[in-house]
C-alpha cells in the first residue's frame, strides 16, 4: 500500500507541473525563431550604436516587429494551453530559447504575464533558470508600472537634448537588491550598470532619472 500512495503522489505532481509537451518539429521551430529574434536584433542595435542621434531605418525596425509577431504566435499555442516548455522536457538550451522570445513579446503584456504565471510554478522544480524567471519578473512589472525587483529593466532616453540612462522604473528596497541578484545567479547591480553601458554605448556621465 505505501508504494501505491508513493507512486500516486509522484503521479500527482507530475500532473500538477504545467510542461508543455514539446515536438521536435516545435523544437526545430523555437530555435529557428531565436535565431531570427537575435539576428534582427543584433542589426538593429550594430546601426543604431553608429548612428546615435538618427532614427534608424524603416527595415530595420519592422524586421524585429515581424521576428517578435511569429515569436509571439508560436508561444501563445503552448500559453494558451497552461503549458511552459520545462528544461528537464526540452533541455536548457531550448527552455533557454523560449525565455528569450517571450522577454521580448513586449506587445502582448497579458501574454508575458501569463507565462511568468506559468514560470512562477517551475522556478523552484529547477524547470526554469532562476536568472530568466527574475528577468521577466521585472519585465512584467514594469509593464505595469509597478517597481521592478531585481532592477534588470533600464532605459535610454533623451531628455531635453541630453541622455538619461537608469532604471526603466523603481528598485524595490534597492538596498537588498544586490542579494536578491546574487541569489538567482545575476551580477551585482553596477556590474549590470556597467555592462550596459559598454553595450548600448552609453557614457560615463550620462544622469539618471529623477
Amino acid at each position: 500500500m505505501k508504494c501505491s500512495v508513493t507512486l500516486l503522489l509522484l503521479l500527482a505532481a507530475c500532473a500538477s507541473r504545467p510542461c508543455a509537451d514539446v515536438t521536435q518539429s516545435e523544437l526545430t521551430q523555437l530555435t529557428r525563431l531565436a535565431d531570427e529574434d537575435q539576428a534582427a536584433r543584433a542589426a538593429h542595435l550594430i546601426w543604431s550604436r553608429e548612428h546615435a542621434d538618427e532614427a534608424p531605418p524603416v527595415e530595420l525596425v519592422l524586421a524585429v516587429e515581424e521576428a517578435d509577431a511569429r515569436s509571439r504566435a508560436f508561444l501563445g499555442r503552448w500559453i494558451e494551453a497552461g503549458r511552459w516548455p520545462c528544461i528537464s522536457q526540452v533541455g536548457a538550451e531550448a527552455a533557454q530559447d523560449a525565455w528569450l522570445l517571450v522577454q521580448h513579446a513586449d506587445r502582448d503584456p497579458d501574454l508575458q504575464r501569463r507565462a511568468l504565471d506559468l514560470m512562477d510554478r517551475l522556478v523552484d522544480e529547477g524547470e526554469v533558470a532562476a536568472g530568466n524567471h527574475a528577468l521577466l519578473t521585472d519585465r512584467v512589472l514594469v509593464a505595469e508600472g509597478r517597481p521592478q525587483r531585481f532592477g534588470t529593466q533600464w532605459r535610454i532616453e533623451q531628455v531635453g537634448g541630453v541622455l538619461h540612462f537608469g532604471p526603466a522604473t523603481p528598485i524595490e528596497d534597492r538596498d537588498s537588491v544586490d542579494e536578491r541578484r546574487e541569489a538567482v545567479g545575476l551580477t551585482s547591480l553596477a556590474e549590470y550598470s556597467a555592462h550596459l553601458r559598454q553595450l548600448y554605448g552609453v557614457p560615463e556621465d550620462a544622469p539618471g532619472f529623477e
